[in-house]
């Protein structure tokens, strides 16, 4: 699914603008970026646990 399907979605399920769905999943997005720079995990209950994973660089 891409952005702006989720984003349509919420706007029609919650009756708000494309606009007001955007910002929402931009907050959850800077959210779990955020969790992630503190190596922190992300639940979200019945959907699933995401992690921080640190990779090697390439050579």
């Amino acid at each position: 699914m891409e952005q702006k399907t989720l984003i349509d979605i919420i706007a029609e399920q919650n009756q708000k603008s494309k606009k007001e769905a955007k910002e929402i999943i931009r907050m959850v997005i800077e959210g779990m970026k955020t969790a992630f720079k503190e190596n922190t995990e992300v639940r979200f209950s019945g959907f699933g646990i995401f992690k921080p994973h640190i990779r090697k660089g390439k050579k």
